[in-house]
């Protein structure tokens, strides 16, 4: 009889945890879909063709991202974003385009409070990395260091220099932001801010090589939150 006691406990205990577990759950929003307006900060080392030349410079996209929660805590969380520019770079002897295009896919883990009921304002963090595919086309000319006439340039002399390449590289995004809940099934992202390096490896285009570096880009972000 004891034995069998024992048995019906541990039968009743497991079946309370299941309900516990499954009320929880219930109270929990099972997924999270974002998309929004996105700002990057994006890091062309160009200074490495010119060292007078500015090497960032922001450029406007979006991001969308899917978020499955498994936890009350904790989601794992799907992130796709495009950015895309062109910027202008001009000197005493440099004029040059620079077009730069990263489209990212990144994966990982997302930590925030879940539950349908709760705070309004609802923090999160996010730990993310993937592939970062990026194209860098450069047109125009350029004043080539290393040449006489003090200060590294060529006597004003220009070089022409219309290249372009591609490459997939390793990416990471640490950062998080602020949701604002207006509903059990709305929320506004009033921001996100990520750090954004991008491992970027040595490209050669032609003669060429555009070095490798980490790029350390920023990103910023505003938008909806659907649960």
């Amino acid at each position: 009889m004891k034995v069998f006691a024992k048995c019906l406990l541990v039968i009743a205990l497991t079946a309370f945890s299941c309900l516990v577990t499954l009320a929880q759950h219930d109270d929990m929003n099972k997924f999270e879909f974002y998309g929004g307006y996105s700002w990057l900060n994006t890091d062309t080392g160009v200074d490495e063709f010119d060292p007078s030349l500015d090497s960032t410079f922001g450029s406007h996209g979006l991001e969308v991202s899917f978020t499955g929660n498994v936890h009350r805590y904790v989601g794992i969380k799907g992130d796709f974003s495009h950015h895309s520019k062109t910027e202008t770079f001009i000197d005493a002897g440099d004029n040059l385009d620079v077009n730069v295009s990263t489209t990212q896919f990144l994966g990982g883990v997302q930590f925030k409070n879940n539950m349908i009921e709760g705070s309004r304002f609802r923090p999160f963090a996010h730990i993310l990395a993937g592939l970062a595919h990026q194209s860098i086309a450069l047109d125009g000319v350029v004043t080539t260091p290393g040449g006489g006439g003090g200060g590294g340039r060529p006597f004003g002399l220009g070089t022409p220099i219309n290249v372009e390449t591609s490459a997939n590289n390793f990416a990471m995004a640490f950062g998080g932001g602020v949701d604002i809940k207006i509903n059990h099934h709305f929320s506004i992202r009033a921001i996100q801010v990520d750090y954004n390096p991008i491992f970027f490896r040595d490209q050669n285009v032609g003669t060429i090589t555009i070095p490798g570096q980490t790029q350390n880009n920023f990103r910023l972000g505003a938008g909806v939150v659907i649960n």
